[in-house]
């Protein structure tokens, strides 16, 4: 396993957290935050009225043939409209938010939706485990907020792209009212990082049965 980033938005430097390379869209609507966390004191707020467009961070990397990410999600209200992405490996795979379907999905560009949507429940957290392999797979997984549960996944399917990674996209980047806070963020490029067990917390599950 080989980390290449991670974030828990504790460095205290605001919404970059020392680790991300910039931001899209109106920073204004994106905050650390103490009010909803899944480990530490920090996690990134993103609160986006139905006028803005879009508010993530992004972090370009060196290219990278595979890359797996985890990520804590929290979702307390969403519009109805458009399909919103809300982390991307590139354009080749990405995962969406549906408000008024209440659910969520991953797709891998031209190959479509792999596995099947997970329906969310509002105020609740999720660990979500994606992951983009070039020229062959990509996959995604859902964890419980406490890390010892699987709800959904694993999923697989085929990467038809012969193109590596190097940019990773957090935070919606589509135009819909949003409230969410995303937290531990770790991308690796060999394999999934495994969600934080939180009764274990700060040490982390790299190779969790399910």
């Amino acid at each position: 396993m080989s980390t290449i980033f991670s974030s828990g938005w504790e460095a205290g430097t605001g919404i970059l957290d020392s680790v991300w390379t910039g931001y899209g869209g109106t920073v204004g609507d994106m905050a650390v935050a103490t009010d909803q966390k899944l480990t530490g004191a920090n996690s990134l707020k993103y609160s986006i009225p139905s006028s803005a467009y879009a508010a993530y961070v992004y972090k370009t990397i060196a290219s990278a043939s595979s890359v797996y990410v985890r990520f804590a999600l929290r979702i307390n209200s969403v519009g109805s409209g458009n399909e919103i992405p809300i982390c991307s490996l590139d354009s080749f795979a990405i995962l969406y938010l549906n408000g008024t379907a209440g659910t969520i999905n991953f797709n891998a560009g031209s190959m479509g939706y792999i596995g099947s949507n997970f329906t969310y429940a509002l105020n609740t957290w999720y660990q979500i485990e994606l992951f983009y392999i070039q020229n062959s797979t990509v996959g995604w997984r859902v964890w419980n907020g406490a890390g010892n549960t699987l709800l959904a996944g694993p999923y697989t399917g085929s990467a038809q792209n012969n193109s590596p990674v190097t940019e990773i996209d957090l935070g919606p980047m589509d135009g819909q009212q949003v409230t969410m806070w995303v937290d531990a963020f770790v991308a690796d490029n060999a394999q999934y990082p495994g969600p934080i067990v939180t009764s274990f917390y700060p040490f982390p599950s790299f190779h969790p049965s399910y």
